[in-house]
């Protein structure tokens, strides 16, 4: 969800980091698929935002993958971390 538009999802943190929602259909996991579609997303956002968020279930495999690309945990809600990634310091 973009800042300021729509009602407040699950990770949202402030009005100005937007959340990030992703899927990839079962039969592509496992295949960069993931990465791929989130480092380009990054990529453009960073020229747009400061920072993102989004939440993961604590058992999603994915979790790592945000880790790796530079999410951190900053609460957990209802037992799902909300992780946030800076885009600019």
């Amino acid at each position: 969800r973009l800042p300021g538009v729509g009602d407040k999802g699950f990770a949202y943190l402030d009005d100005e980091t937007p959340e990030l929602a992703v899927a990839v259909s079962p039969e592509h996991r496992g295949r960069g698929v993931g990465t791929a579609l989130m480092e380009r997303l990054l990529s453009e956002a960073s020229g747009l935002f400061a920072a993102v968020s989004l939440s993961v279930s604590p058992r999603n495999p994915a979790r790592r993958l945000y880790e790796r690309l530079g999410f951190e945990t900053v609460e957990v809600r209802g037992g799902h971390p909300l992780m946030r990634m800076k885009l600019r310091p």
